[in-house]
């Protein structure tokens, strides 16, 4: 009986091999869409400050997607000294028909502004560009961890 067992077992494993390699070999042979990519139409920036310490940003993006088949594919954000440039990119299957409406979007995007000096700094997207001021260094000093962490140790 455990030799029928053995078997039993032997058999459902080369089975199972045998249906991965098939699934595998379909899934090379399916056909390969390519992808068409483009950075999207930005109409507005807006900036959110957020009130914490150290503060934080976010940049609204609003803007329009161009047709049905477009979607926000990537999303990036670059910071050089006190400019934060943020690319949108969309993207859609190539040689696809699809319907010419324009879908309004709103992608929140976060900007790492701790250890920032104060100072004006701008935000562009895909262009699109607005500003905000931090009023002060956007720096924790020792004497705040220290504060903060005995804080949080008399919440416990």
């Amino acid at each position: 009986m455990e030799n029928g067992k053995y078997i039993l077992v032997g058999l459902l494993g080369i089975a199972l091999v045998f249906l991965g390699v098939i699934l595998v070999t379909s899934l090379l042979r399916a056909p390969r869409v390519d992808i068409e990519r483009s950075l999207a139409r930005i109409r507005t920036v807006d900036i959110e400050m957020q009130e914490s310490f150290p503060v934080g940003a976010v940049a609204v993006v609003r803007g329009d997607i161009q047709d049905s088949c477009s979607v926000i594919d990537l999303i990036e954000v670059n910071k050089i000294e006190s400019l934060f440039s943020i690319s949108l990119h969309t993207a859609k299957p190539q040689d696809v028909m699809c319907a010419q409406v324009v879908s309004p979007f709103t992608e929140r995007v976060s900007l790492d502004i701790d250890g920032l000096s104060a100072g004006t700094y701008t935000v562009s997207a895909n262009g699109v560009t607005n500003t905000f001021e931090l009023l002060a260094d956007n720096i924790f000093t020792a004497e705040e961890i220290a504060e903060s962490e005995r804080l949080m140790d008399e919440g416990k």
